[in-house]
């Protein structure tokens, strides 16, 4: 999990100086649009992917050697106290505390989100409905600057009824419709309620309606609109600000600076692709370093694992899995740790150090082969069984001895 929001991070923290440097100023708003979601949905997604690479097995290692990966991969887990007999109660307690803050946090976000989406549209279903060029317009009685929700634009009745909202406002309303902006606003809410913790989602969110905007005025101007026109009512109009944080409107206050900026280059010829081009090496580089996994595979002699019998050691993975295809016990992770007699080393990918394993038992209860056990973040102890005293405890099933793995509480 620790993995996944760190390169999530950098994912998108990469993006937003990309796009900061290279695309904000560009009048290619389409582009930017497509831009925006691809890099927010990228950097949450594709970390989440798990495409293994093979490599070549890493030969027998000697005693006690520290073993770390020629892979270059960040060590993202903290590091940990590996004596025997370490409790990791205060770890766990840890963790726990963060995800019940974590899950309050969603809860109270997801709750105020459903509240102002089932708001906006009871507001949409008991008001007075009206049509502008084949468009709804849905009439409030309540002074609010107009705004849209995806197939409907909001607008105060007494003002759109006295003729005080012009049709350069509508029609940029229209736009908002039109493009559908408000599936881009909807989706960022949502992201925001489960990335509540991640700054660049909210710096995200702002630039893609920044840019909704752009689009918006572009969209006027090329309708028709005397460009002296509309800046001058960008100038001057004023309305109270928006219902909710789910629409699109004409009055954002904050940004008319920007807008303005924007319009004068209207009639400038837009950007080449060459600068859109400058994103396929980024979008590369962090798909390899994000999606493809190492599997280096990393064996320890038999002979090592032989003087650690009815020893207990400790380890710590992401997963570990009983192999079928040769009875041993792979350990997997980012930043695998064990300490178990002779044996002390850290490894990145997958690994086995404990032999053959003819009867696995984990937390008590017997393993099944090949299927992954999930112990991310914990701390386990294992014990190698000698056959004389695997025989003792498990009968038959111990005749060629055994493995112990538990976690520790």
């Amino acid at each position: 999990m620790i993995e996944y929001l760190i390169e999530s991070t950098v994912c998108l923290a990469l993006f937003y100086i990309v796009f900061t440097l290279l695309l904000k100023s560009s009048t290619n708003y389409k582009i930017n649009r497509a831009v925006l979601l691809f890099s927010v949905l990228f950097s949450l997604i594709v970390p989440l992917l798990d495409i293994s690479t093979s490599a070549l097995p890493i030969p027998e290692l000697e005693s006690g050697e520290q073993i770390l990966q020629a892979l270059s991969v960040p060590n993202y887990l903290p590091e940990a106290n590996l004596e025997a007999g370490e409790t990791s109660s205060t770890a766990i307690s840890f963790s726990s505390i963060l995800l019940l803050i974590y899950a309050f946090v969603v809860l109270i976000l997801f709750v105020r989100f459903a509240w102002h989406l089932m708001v906006l549209l009871m507001t949409k279903y008991l008001s007075e409905k009206s049509a502008y060029q084949g468009h709804q317009l849905v009439l409030l009685h309540k002074n609010v600057s107009p705004f849209t929700f995806f197939n409907s634009i909001f607008i105060n009745k007494t003002q759109y009824q006295s003729g005080m909202i012009e049709e350069e406002l509508l029609v940029h309303e229209i736009a908002h419709k039109k493009q559908k902006h408000s599936i881009d606003v909807l989706t960022m809410e949502l992201l925001q309620v489960f990335y509540w913790f991640n700054p660049f989602i909210f710096l995200f969110k702002r630039l893609i309606k920044v840019n909704h905007e752009f689009l918006a005025d572009d969209f006027v101007l090329r309708s028709g609109t005397s460009f002296k026109d509309y800046t001058d009512k960008l100038l001057h109009h004023s309305f109270p600000q928006k219902m909710s944080g789910f629409s699109s409107g004409f009055n954002h206050l904050s940004l008319i600076k920007q807008r303005l900026m924007m319009l004068s280059k209207f009639q400038e010829k837009k950007p080449g692709a060459y600068r859109f081009l400058l994103l396929i090496p980024v979008v590369i580089l962090l798909f390899t370093t994000t999606a493809f996994k190492s599997t280096n595979f990393l064996e320890v002699g038999y002979d090592q694992v032989e003087n650690n019998l009815d020893i207990p050691g400790i380890i710590y993975a992401t997963s570990i899995t009983w192999s079928s295809q040769n009875n041993e016990i792979l350990l997997r992770g980012r930043n695998v740790k064990i300490k178990h007699g002779d044996n002390n080393f850290h490894l990145n990918g997958t690994g086995s150090y404990l032999g053959q394993v003819n009867y696995f038992v984990f937390n008590g209860k017997p393993a099944t082969k090949d299927s992954p056990i999930n112990i991310e973040g914990k701390k386990c102890e294992v014990v190698k069984l000698s056959i004389e005293k695997a025989r003792r405890k498990y009968g038959a099933k111990g005749r060629l001895g055994a493995v112990e793995i538990k976690v520790l509480e």
